[in-house]
Formats: structure tokens, C-alpha cells, sequence
């Protein structure tokens, strides 16, 4: 179901979801933007599930004392949202195998790390069904940065789901 939302919003209520564990890791949060809002068209529930993803990896890997860093930013038509990890890192080469289904890049080095492998795919697969893409920046021994790059709507975008909602509304 898509719906206009707002990516800070979105940002700040994973990272509000994540605080329990964040605080139990002894990892700590913070939200870096300067937006006061970044407008989206989107599934809120898909988009709200990758955030929780990244957040999740994230904390997985970040060691007790290290920051998690939320950045919320834009370039032209696009919106990003990047999670950045003090972990292990993941070297260049390895990337690609990030996204393959069942696949987990650190099982013998973090073997205390639960999953199945299918966390990124979904994310990947989320933020493609909006028309984005998810970056990785990241190099062995230095952290990780996951970035979620979205369209800004086009203009005129807001009216027509501003009037769809209203019309819902009225029934």
C-alpha cells in the first residue's frame, strides 16, 4: 500500500525499536540529519522492516562502547538513509555476497551472530520495489555503512495522495 511517509520519521521510530537491544549491546544510536522531513511514496510496512534489517546487522556487529550512526541525508532526487557500523568491517571483494540468499559473510569470525542470510536480500529487495538501491561502503577492519537511496516523489505527488487520502477519508 503506498502512502506518503516520512523518511526521518521512519529513521527515528526503527532507531526508537532498536534502542532495548542497542543499550543491552552497549552500542549507542544517534540520528545525524539536518532534514526536518524527507518526503516518500512507499509501503510503510516493507520500508519500516528494511530499516529494522540494517539497524538490526548493524547492532549485530558494532562491539560493546562503539557508536551506530543514522545519517539521513539527499542528493538531487534522492533521499539517503545510511547506517554506519564500527564492526568488522566486510572487504571490497566480498560485497557481492552480500545479497545472495542464505549467505552470511562472518559466521566463523562473530559466530555469536544469529541469522539465515536473508536480511540484506530483503532489504535490496524492498528499496528496488520503490525505485532505489542500497550501497555498500565499507573495508575490512573499518565498519560498515548501508545506504538506502530513495526518489523523492515527483512534484505533484503530494496533491494526488494528499486528495486520494481525503477521498478515503469522506467514504
Amino acid at each position: 500500500q503506498a502512502e506518503l511517509l516520512d523518511l526521518v520519521e521512519l529513521g527515528t521510530l526503527a532507531m526508537d525499536n532498536a534502542w532495548a537491544e542497542a543499550r543491552r549491546r552497549e552500542v549507542r544510536i544517534r540520528l545525524d540529519t539536518s532534514l526536518e522531513e524527507a518526503p516518500c511514496i512507499g509501503d510503510r510496512g516493507l520500508l519500516s522492516r528494511a530499516l529494522t534489517n540494517v539497524l538490526g546487522n548493524a547492532l549485530k556487529y558494532s562491539p560493546a562502547g562503539s557508536d551506530l550512526l543514522c545519517r539521513i541525508g539527499e542528493r538531487q532526487s534522492q533521499w539517503t538513509v545510511a547506517i554506519q557500523d564500527q564492526g568488522p568491517g566486510i572487504p571490497v571483494e566480498l560485497q557481492p555476497q552480500l545479497f545472495q540468499p542464505f549467505h552470511r559473510l562472518h559466521h566463523e569470525s562473530h559466530p555469536q551472530v544469529h541469522g539465515i542470510g536473508l536480511g540484506l536480500l530483503l532489504v535490496r529487495t524492498a528499496v528496488q520495489r520503490h525505485g532505489g538501491s542500497v550501497e555498500i561502503e565499507s573495508a575490512q577492519n573499518e565498519g560498515c555503512t548501508v545506504i538506502l537511496v530513495l526518489p523523492k516523489p515527483a512534484a505533484g505527488t503530494f496533491q494526488s495522495i494528499t486528495a486520494n487520502a481525503c477521498d478515503d477519508n469522506d467514504r
